[in-house]
């Protein structure tokens, strides 16, 4: 991945973890029944609307549902309730029919950082974006996605990506939360084997093994 503020440690979060803050927030919104500091119960209500939503992912994983459950926690100190809403649906049909408040999932990257208006371009009838399944549109990030796929620099592609991610950050498009690890395991009479957790999988340098 290039440089942004989403992946880069070095890089100052867009968004830092503040209980107080948030309590404040919804306060100066007007939202009642919270709690008046972290942790002190109750449920935000703004304009007679809960602060309730239904947190959904595909039923089974249990690694989705210790997610669900870290995150249920947090959120309840600030007055901000999430539901369970766990289906073996949740990716085939939820998902893409937009049937979510909020949904859990992972995207598997590219070697290549072209195509990321794909997910996050403004879609367009059955011709453009067509994994767009939040319904975000911001017309300069599409366009700066769109350019980099007619880029071939690569500099420049890291460039015009990296505008495009500042500009989804600020919008709150989607919330990364961590990069899952992977594993690759093999025997020792075997070398030049390197992990990869792109979509190309563990055999991308498969010219480079050899065996002892």
């Amino acid at each position: 991945m290039p440089l942004t503020p989403w992946c880069n440690p070095e890089t100052p979060e867009v968004y830092g973890h503040n209980a107080k803050k948030s309590i404040s927030i919804m306060k100066a919104h007007g939202c009642t029944g919270g709690p008046s500091t972290p942790g002190a119960g109750g449920v935000w209500s703004c304009n007679g609307t809960k602060a309730s939503f239904k947190f959904k992912w595909k039923s089974g994983n249990q690694l989705r549902q210790l997610s669900f459950e870290a995150m249920q926690a947090q959120l309840k100190d600030v007055g901000i309730q999430l539901i369970a809403d766990d289906t073996p649906n949740a990716l085939t049909q939820d998902l893409p029919g937009g049937n979510y408040d909020i949904i859990l999932f992972a995207w598997v990257g590219s070697p290549d950082i072209t195509g990321n208006d794909a997910i996050y371009g403004c879609r367009s009838g059955s011709t453009h974006a067509q994994d767009n399944n939040q319904g975000y549109c911001n017309a300069t990030v599409d366009k700066l996605l769109v350019a980099t796929n007619h880029e071939l620099n690569s500099a420049k592609q890291f460039a015009l990506t990296n505008q495009a991610l500042v500009l989804m950050a600020k919008d709150l498009t989607t919330i990364p939360l961590f990069q899952k690890p992977t594993y690759l395991v093999y025997r020792t009479a075997m070398k030049g084997l390197k992990e990869n957790p792109t979509n190309e999988g563990p055999v991308w340098n498969i010219n480079k093994w050899t065996k002892t």
